[in-house]
Protein backbone atom coordinates (compact mmCIF):
# COMPACT_ATOMS: atom_id res chain seq x y z
CA UNK A 1 0.00 0.00 0.00
CA UNK A 2 1.39 2.95 -1.04
CA UNK A 3 0.43 6.70 0.21
CA UNK A 4 0.63 9.39 -3.11
CA UNK A 5 1.16 13.23 -3.35
CA UNK A 6 -0.49 14.08 -6.45
CA UNK A 7 1.30 17.27 -6.94
CA UNK A 8 4.59 15.58 -6.72
CA UNK A 9 3.50 12.04 -7.66
CA UNK A 10 5.92 10.62 -5.10
CA UNK A 11 5.03 7.49 -3.76
CA UNK A 12 5.92 6.95 -0.14
CA UNK A 13 5.13 3.32 1.31
CA UNK A 14 2.94 3.33 4.03
CA UNK A 15 4.81 1.99 6.45
CA UNK A 16 7.03 4.44 5.85
CA UNK A 17 4.77 7.19 6.61
CA UNK A 18 4.99 8.76 10.23
CA UNK A 19 1.34 7.76 12.46
CA UNK A 20 -0.10 10.91 13.60
CA UNK A 21 1.89 13.82 11.98
CA UNK A 22 1.29 15.60 9.29
CA UNK A 23 3.45 15.36 6.53
CA UNK A 24 3.91 18.37 4.38
CA UNK A 25 6.12 17.91 0.52
CA UNK A 26 7.20 21.52 -0.51
CA UNK A 27 6.67 21.72 -4.05
CA UNK A 28 8.25 24.66 -4.49
CA UNK A 29 12.25 23.54 -4.48
CA UNK A 30 13.54 23.25 -7.65
CA UNK A 31 15.86 20.67 -8.70
CA UNK A 32 19.63 21.67 -9.03
CA UNK A 33 20.29 21.43 -12.78
CA UNK A 34 22.53 18.01 -12.40
CA UNK A 35 23.55 15.72 -9.28
CA UNK A 36 27.03 14.99 -8.14
CA UNK A 37 27.91 12.85 -5.43
CA UNK A 38 31.29 14.15 -3.52
CA UNK A 39 31.79 11.58 -1.19
CA UNK A 40 31.64 7.37 -2.40
CA UNK A 41 33.46 5.00 -0.56
CA UNK A 42 34.12 1.82 -3.32
CA UNK A 43 34.42 -1.92 -1.87
CA UNK A 44 38.62 -0.86 -1.50
CA UNK A 45 37.23 0.77 1.55
CA UNK A 46 36.62 -2.03 3.72
CA UNK A 47 33.54 -2.50 5.73
CA UNK A 48 32.39 1.27 4.03
CA UNK A 49 31.49 0.52 0.62
CA UNK A 50 30.33 -2.42 -1.46
CA UNK A 51 30.15 -1.65 -5.12
CA UNK A 52 33.28 -1.63 -7.19
CA UNK A 53 34.38 1.07 -8.98
CA UNK A 54 32.66 -0.15 -12.41
CA UNK A 55 29.43 -0.73 -10.87
CA UNK A 56 29.57 2.95 -9.61
CA UNK A 57 30.79 4.24 -12.94
CA UNK A 58 27.56 2.46 -14.44
CA UNK A 59 25.45 3.46 -11.64
CA UNK A 60 26.22 6.61 -12.20
CA UNK A 61 25.73 7.11 -15.80
CA UNK A 62 22.06 5.16 -15.62
CA UNK A 63 21.16 8.24 -12.89
CA UNK A 64 22.05 10.86 -15.36
CA UNK A 65 25.18 11.71 -13.19
CA UNK A 66 27.54 14.00 -15.12
CA UNK A 67 30.05 13.59 -12.77
CA UNK A 68 31.12 11.09 -9.65
CA UNK A 69 33.77 11.18 -7.07
CA UNK A 70 35.33 8.52 -5.02
CA UNK A 71 36.88 9.55 -2.04
CA UNK A 72 38.57 5.53 -0.49
CA UNK A 73 39.85 5.45 3.29
CA UNK A 74 43.55 6.14 3.04
CA UNK A 75 44.30 5.43 -0.24
CA UNK A 76 43.24 5.84 -3.82
CA UNK A 77 42.94 2.11 -4.34
CA UNK A 78 40.44 2.27 -6.83
CA UNK A 79 40.98 5.31 -8.69
CA UNK A 80 42.37 3.68 -11.91
CA UNK A 81 39.73 1.51 -12.83
CA UNK A 82 37.21 4.06 -11.82
CA UNK A 83 38.35 6.47 -14.40
CA UNK A 84 38.43 3.98 -17.01
CA UNK A 85 35.04 3.05 -16.28
CA UNK A 86 33.45 6.68 -15.87
CA UNK A 87 35.55 7.31 -19.62
CA UNK A 88 33.67 4.45 -20.82
CA UNK A 89 30.03 5.19 -19.87
CA UNK A 90 30.67 9.36 -20.23
CA UNK A 91 30.80 10.06 -16.78
CA UNK A 92 33.70 12.84 -15.43
CA UNK A 93 35.41 11.18 -12.56
CA UNK A 94 36.10 13.09 -9.48
CA UNK A 95 39.38 11.46 -7.89
CA UNK A 96 39.80 11.90 -3.98
CA UNK A 97 40.07 10.74 -0.42
CA UNK A 98 39.06 10.25 2.79
CA UNK A 99 42.28 10.45 5.32
CA UNK A 100 42.05 9.51 8.42
CA UNK A 101 44.20 11.99 10.99
CA UNK A 102 45.26 10.24 13.80
CA UNK A 103 44.57 13.68 15.96
CA UNK A 104 42.51 16.27 14.18
CA UNK A 105 43.82 19.20 12.17
CA UNK A 106 45.85 20.75 15.16
CA UNK A 107 47.38 17.72 15.92
CA UNK A 108 45.58 17.67 19.59
CA UNK A 109 47.10 14.41 21.30
CA UNK A 110 43.57 14.61 23.20
CA UNK A 111 41.36 14.35 19.93
CA UNK A 112 40.41 11.57 18.67
CA UNK A 113 40.59 10.58 14.94
CA UNK A 114 39.17 12.38 12.44
CA UNK A 115 38.22 12.15 8.63
CA UNK A 116 39.32 15.07 6.70
CA UNK A 117 37.68 14.45 2.85
CA UNK A 118 40.19 16.17 -0.25
CA UNK A 119 39.39 16.06 -3.85
CA UNK A 120 41.89 16.57 -6.55
CA UNK A 121 40.88 19.63 -8.95
CA UNK A 122 43.66 19.04 -11.31
CA UNK A 123 47.14 16.52 -11.59
CA UNK A 124 48.92 18.50 -9.28
CA UNK A 125 46.15 17.99 -7.07
CA UNK A 126 46.32 14.34 -7.75
CA UNK A 127 50.03 14.58 -6.98
CA UNK A 128 49.52 16.58 -3.53
CA UNK A 129 46.77 13.58 -2.20
CA UNK A 130 49.90 11.13 -3.98
CA UNK A 131 52.29 12.83 -1.48
CA UNK A 132 49.61 13.43 1.50
CA UNK A 133 48.61 9.22 1.51
CA UNK A 134 52.15 8.31 1.63
CA UNK A 135 52.64 10.95 4.49
CA UNK A 136 50.02 9.45 6.45
CA UNK A 137 50.92 5.86 5.79
CA UNK A 138 54.85 6.72 7.36
CA UNK A 139 55.35 4.46 10.63
CA UNK A 140 52.59 2.40 10.11
CA UNK A 141 54.43 -0.57 9.60
CA UNK A 142 55.96 -2.69 12.95
CA UNK A 143 59.09 -2.50 11.95
CA UNK A 144 59.58 1.03 10.94
CA UNK A 145 61.20 2.84 14.08
CA UNK A 146 57.79 4.96 15.53
CA UNK A 147 55.66 2.89 14.80
CA UNK A 148 51.73 3.52 15.60
CA UNK A 149 50.80 -0.05 14.41
CA UNK A 150 52.06 -2.39 16.71
CA UNK A 151 50.46 -6.01 16.18
CA UNK A 152 51.03 -8.81 19.22
CA UNK A 153 53.11 -10.76 16.62
CA UNK A 154 55.54 -9.05 13.50
CA UNK A 155 53.19 -10.39 10.19
CA UNK A 156 56.82 -9.84 8.31
CA UNK A 157 57.48 -13.27 6.59
CA UNK A 158 61.39 -13.55 7.23
CA UNK A 159 62.85 -12.83 3.38
CA UNK A 160 61.02 -9.03 3.91
CA UNK A 161 62.89 -8.14 7.33
CA UNK A 162 65.72 -5.61 6.42
CA UNK A 163 67.94 -7.37 8.74
CA UNK A 164 68.18 -10.53 6.85
CA UNK A 165 69.46 -8.90 3.87
CA UNK A 166 72.58 -8.07 5.43
CA UNK A 167 74.80 -11.24 6.74
CA UNK A 168 77.80 -11.53 8.24
CA UNK A 169 80.24 -12.95 5.55
CA UNK A 170 78.02 -12.19 2.85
Amino acid sequence: MYGSNNALDIKVPAWALPTGRTVVLIASVEAAPYSVELHVHTCYSFLEGASSPEELALQAAELGYQALAITDHDGLHGAMEFAQACAAVGVQPLTGVELTLAHGLLGNEDSGPVHLTLLAEREQGYANLCRLITRAHRHTRAWEPGATHLPSADPRPASLDPADSWRPGN
